[in-house]
């Protein structure tokens, strides 16, 4: 694929694998149904892609759990607009009428249910609570995420059903474009420095 790319060959690639998408094609044209939902530079159908999966999930109907989700926030610790490299708080606030114990886990995604990293909080939750989780250096770059929250017990059963619970715009750097045909699985920023010597 990367040859063919390179070579100028005219390629339509039809996926359902967004990392794929993205390192093959320039431009894209978002099917729903068969009907032309959006088209044009690749970065910005994939988004409108992405936001709309996970307005459909946001929007589903909360099924009857043993623990409830009363609030979501993530926010940066000074206050201001979430940044790449600095520190980023989710606070998350749960309540339950019996003792449940099990794990919080938290993703961040920029796709569908597919999180870049995942997070996790042994406790023991009886009334309500307020779960809080410190990223000390957010490793993302720029553009909008969504944050993802569930709660599982030892044997893996839902007590909160996983889904989106915020959606968070972060400022910072663009990311670095791939070579054509380079898959990149995750919008990881990662801060470098280069040098070059002559060599005799």
């Amino acid at each position: 694929m990367r040859k063919l790319l390179a070579d100028g060959t005219t390629l339509v690639y039809v996926s359902h694998d967004l990392a794929t998408v993205e390192a093959m094609c320039s431009r894209g044209v978002w099917l729903h149904e068969g009907v032309a939902r959006t088209s044009g530079r690749i970065q910005s159908v994939l988004a409108a892609y992405r936001e709309a999966v996970e307005r459909a999930e946001s929007a589903k109907p909360p099924v009857d759990s043993p623990v409830r989700l009363v609030q979501s926030r993530v926010f940066q610790t000074d206050g201001t607009d979430p940044r790449a490299k600095r520190p980023l708080e989710v606070a998350l606030t749960l309540e339950s009428s019996a003792t449940q114990s099990g794990s919080v886990c938290i993703g961040v995604s920029e796709g569908p249910a597919a999180p870049v990293f995942v997070l996790q909080r042994e406790l023991h939750l009886s009334g309500k609570a307020e779960v809080r989780c410190v990223i000390p250096l957010l490793p993302l770059a720029r553009g909008r995420f969504f944050l993802w929250a569930g709660m599982f017990d030892a044997g893996r059963r839902e007590l909160l059903r996983w889904h989106p619970v915020a959606a968070f715009d972060i400022v910072g750097p663009d990311l670095v474009p791939t070579p054509p045909g380079i898959v990149r699985l995750a919008p990881v920023h990662v801060e470098a420095t280069w040098e070059m010597e002559p060599s005799t």
